[in-house]
């Protein structure tokens, strides 16, 4: 391994941004449903499990989004 920092891949930085964000945005819904089931009065005990599942998702997206990343950086660096 050399000590030179990788070459930048082009259009790297807006790549699976969508995913990411996806991701994210899944996760916060997750924690209002979860919150919500659990301290709503009234509120149906399944929608906490519901909340968690959602929750799971989005870090499923989250992830899915570095590990494509890091496939698109791992094809466009320079074997040497």
């Amino acid at each position: 391994m050399s000590d030179e920092p990788a070459p930048a891949v082009s259009g790297g930085a807006p790549a699976f941004r969508a995913t990411r964000n996806a991701g994210f945005v899944a996760c916060l819904i997750g924690v209002l449903v979860m919150v919500s089931g659990r301290y709503m009065a009234g509120a149906p005990v399944w929608l906490t499990y519901v909340g968690v599942s959602v929750i799971v998702f989005g870090w499923g997206l989250f992830a899915y989004a570095l590990y494509q990343r890091a496939v698109l950086v791992r094809a466009h660096t320079a074997k040497s």
